[in-house]
């Protein structure tokens, strides 16, 4: 499974050059440096934010008695993985428009 994990890791990471030649064509030359360091910003706000919302949402039939019984009880880590999903679907229909 760590192949796995790497082979994908690896195929998804093709995008990061085109973001960079993205954000350089869009951003104007005096602010170039400022946008390029927002990328590691983001990236370490979201390795330290992230995990502490799934955190937050996981099991969530264990702080709310009234959610036993119910699909989230059934399956705990349900709840994280719908807000990530909304949260990347949401970032795909901006890209879009």
């Amino acid at each position: 499974t760590a192949l796995a994990a790497r082979l994908v890791a690896g195929l998804l990471n093709g995008n990061q050059p085109i973001r960079r030649a993205a954000l350089r064509e869009v951003v104007l030359p005096s602010q170039r440096p400022q946008a390029f360091a927002s990328i590691g910003l983001v990236y370490a706000a979201a390795f330290a934010v992230g995990p502490l919302i799934g955190s937050l949402l996981a099991r969530p039939a264990d702080t709310y008695p009234s959610l036993r019984g119910t699909l989230l009880d059934e399956y705990p880590y349900l709840l994280p993985c719908l807000a990530s999903s909304t949260v990347g679907l949401a970032g795909f229909v901006a890209l879009l428009f």
